[in-house]
């Protein structure tokens, strides 16, 4: 299941998506090797997810990475994304 598909693609690097998984991923003080460790993915695999237009991760892939760094798939998804104070 792709859930980005319909979601607008920028001619910036990456996606408003890989913007803001990136932007909450340096929140979280992790790196991409840190991250894709936590949630069992290859460095290059969230590099793309990252900064690739054409990116269009799974429910499953979103879930992983949402608890990982403690956000919800909401804020994945859409804009202004702020990671929760657990």
């Amino acid at each position: 299941m792709y859930l980005l598909t319909k979601l607008s693609k920028s001619r910036e690097p990456g996606t408003p998506f890989g913007a803001r998984l990136r932007r909450l991923r340096v929140a979280c003080g992790f790196t991409q090797k840190q991250l894709a460790d936590m949630v069992g993915m290859k460095t290059t695999a969230l590099s793309r997810l990252e900064w690739s237009p054409d990116a269009n991760p799974t429910l499953d892939t979103l879930q992983t990475l949402a608890t990982a760094l403690k956000v919800t798939i909401i804020d994945l998804v859409t804009d202004n994304p702020t990671p929760s104070k657990n």
